[in-house]
């Protein structure tokens, strides 16, 4: 069929103006392309809680605290503490590490560590700087794009001071601390340094390991460069509050939440006396509100990152408040409604079934969009704090981001209120504020004025460095390959030397193998010492044992647990040596500097011909051992045959002296 001209011409002109209308009446659709959110900060916001410029140590013994009065996280990163001197310039004390996070509440210790007369607290400085503050100047932090976020000033002249400015320091006992206020208790900001800050004795130095102050009536963040839309629909995902006739309260919805807006609180992944499969988990809420839980998820991970399960959270978690999850399976609870804790003692919010395995796992907590807002052990390997053979917890030691040094071992004087299904204190907090968060420091005494100060007395710091639980070479030197060649190296991490008589190495506790006593044996700052079991007598099992660090006091000063080991010659140790993290396959390097690699050194010339060691694990019973091992047994140890977990294959022995094959299953 034909069709004339002016036909396709109509024809197109309708087609261009139905295009042309549907771009005016329909919302555009162009994607949304998202900026950076970038974190507000207001003058205030981080505020100067307390300093001071002189002390009984000299005038070097100074300090500066900085504390977060917002109900979020705030990234300190290149942020800078600068000082006035005597002519009225500035100077840049310090400039403060990047990765610094202060969550609400939360306080921030600089201290001049300067050599002659520094800073003599017993709290540790966050962070440190080497030259003096003079009485007279001021002091402010200013943020990374040189806003000022927050001054005071002691004269004045001085460029830093807020209204009425504060007198200069001259009574060394004293500092200046910002005044408490309002009826939460958070530090208050009235930008007038005298009606803010009073006069203390004895100072009060805090740092980001302090248990932090919250207050309910404090700013929080708003984003900024927030993302636009061409879309001119009404968005669906805007955060609503939904309200129940009949209430006044609105009830809020799932949003998205800031990061340590709830943290993983305190994991106890070896269970309790009751049973080792009577795990639990517990939530935090640190901010100024009630959080929604409904649609947040727990995930338990193992090492290799794969999910072991989802844990959908409900309910809600109230400001400074707790949410407990515990495994429900329990080995014959007794009474049998018990599900890890007496009921009486404790409520629990949520169970899981998933276990936590006691070589490590992963733990991450997301809020309802997918969000990370917390994990635990996120590094993977080992636990970073607990004991298996007491049934410590490992609690978080404040808000802080999850590293190898955010958990410690509760260790508490008396154990928990809570009981496990059997009657037995809980060794942990269920519910209940971390142990170390209950420890009082108590102020060292301050000598009179008339006193000549005197440095603090030096101590050593003791650490367990490596240790290797099972043993392919002969690393004592006394010809065989066997227990005796297991070692176990610690080293001297302070400042002076240490005498070692009256400290033990031990295993777990009251059971295993018996604790050895250190020799008279002086252990020089830095020195390692390495202690093999042809010494100790200390059999490290390979199907999972404890090392065990104690001072002449009787104080476990350091521990490492660990699981099943499979292979020979890889040891456990720090990296770097003393305070770093722990390593799970190292190269042996008994008395060196740790390694993840390296070459078993030569054996003696008349060493070098003879067979391989037959290389069964220690916990086989001895007639296998004489079965398999020379001289005595047929010497037909191969790993593959013991690490056959299901025990049904068949393996061909070589044998070039018989005909027929000899197969072993």
């Amino acid at each position: 069929m034909l069709h004339s001209k002016p036909l396709v011409r109509g024809l197109l002109v309708i087609f261009l103006l139905a295009g042309w209308l549907a771009g005016i009446l329909m919302p555009t659709l162009a994607p949304v392309k998202a900026a950076p959110q970038e974190q507000t900060v207001s003058p205030g916001d981080v505020v100067i809680s307390e300093f001071r410029t002189q002390e009984p140590n000299g005038g070097n013994d100074e300090f500066i605290e900085l504390f977060n009065r917002t109900g979020g996280p705030i990234d300190l990163s290149n942020w800078q503490v600068r000082a006035l001197t005597t002519n009225g310039t500035e100077s840049v004390k310090v400039t403060i590490s990047n990765r610094k996070i202060l969550s609400p509440g939360q306080h921030y210790l600089i201290a001049n560590t300067n050599s002659t007369g520094g800073y003599n607290g017993t709290i540790l400085p966050d962070q440190t700087y080497s030259s003096g503050i003079i009485d007279t100047g001021g002091i402010a932090v200013f943020d990374r794009n040189g806003l000022k976020i927050d001054s005071v000033g002691m004269n004045s002249s001085s460029i830093y001071a807020e209204g009425i400015f504060l007198s200069p320091l001259t009574d060394p006992s004293k500092s200046y601390e910002r005044k408490l206020g309002g009826a939460s208790g958070s530090y208050q900001d009235t930008d007038d340094n005298q009606s803010d800050f009073s006069l203390i004795t004895p100072s009060n130095p805090q740092n980001i390991s302090s248990a932090p102050i919250y207050s309910t009536d404090v700013p929080t963040f708003t984003p900024t460069n927030t993302p636009t839309s061409t879309n001119t629909s009404t968005p669906t995902n805007t955060p609503t509050a939904t309200f129940t006739p009949g209430s006044t309260t609105p009830t809020p919805t799932s949003t998205t939440a800031l990061p340590l807006s709830i943290i993983i609180n305190e994991v106890a992944w070896a269970g309790t006396a009751a049973s080792s499969n009577d795990e639990w988990i517990e939530l935090y809420n640190p901010g100024l509100n009630t959080v929604n839980l409904n649609g947040w998820h727990l995930f338990i991970l193992d090492m290799n990152r794969n999910i072991v399960q989802d844990i959908l959270l409900t309910g809600s978690i109230p400001a400074g408040g707790y949410y407990l999850l515990a495994r429900s399976s329990s080995n014959t609870p007794t009474p049998p409604a018990c599900v890890v804790f007496n009921s009486a003692d404790v409520t629990i919010d949520k169970t899981f079934t998933a276990s936590l395995s006691n070589s490590g796992a992963i733990l991450e907590l997301k809020d309802p969009p997918g969000n990370l807002v917390d994990t635990a052990n996120s590094d993977g390997g080992s636990w970073p704090a607990g004991l298996s053979f007491n049934y410590s917890s490992m609690e978080r030691r404040g808000t802080v981001l999850d590293s190898s040094t955010a958990w410690f071992t509760f260790a508490g004087p008396t154990a928990s209120n809570a009981r496990d299904c059997v009657g037995n204190r809980v060794r942990g907090t269920p519910k209940g504020s971390n142990w170390a968060w209950t420890v009082t420091i108590t102020p060292t005494p301050r000598p009179p004025k008339t006193a000549t100060p005197r440095p603090p007395t030096p101590f050593g710091r003791m650490v367990i460095n490596e240790f290797l639980p099972r043993a392919g070479f002969d690393w004592n030197n006394d010809g065989v390959i066997d227990v005796n060649d297991e070692f176990i190296e610690i080293e001297n991490l302070g400042p002076v030397d240490v005498n070692l008589s009256g400290w033990k190495l031990d295993d777990e506790i009251n059971t295993g193998s018996s604790p050895y006593t250190l020799p008279n044996k002086i252990l020089k700052t830095g020195e390692h010492a390495v202690f093999y079991g042809s010494m100790t007598n200390i059999l490290l099992n390979d199907s999972g044992d404890s090392v065990r660090l104690i001072n002449k006091s009787g104080v476990v000063v350091d521990a490492r647990t660990y699981g099943v080991v499979k292979y020979p010659d890889q040891s456990h140790c720090r990296i770097p040596d003393g305070n770093g993290y722990w390593q799970l396959a190292c190269f042996p390097t008994p008395g060196n500097e740790n390694a993840l690699a390296g070459v078993l050194p030569a054996p003696p010339p008349d060493k070098a011909n003879q067979p391989a060691a037959c290389l069964l694990p220690d916990t086989t019973p001895e007639e296998f051992r004489l079965a398999e091992c020379a001289p005595f047994g047929a010497n037909i140890w191969n790993r593959k045959y013991w690490d056959d977990a299901a025990g049904q294959n068949q393996f061909i022995v070589p044998d070039s002296f018989s005909k027929s094959q000899t197969i072993v299953e």
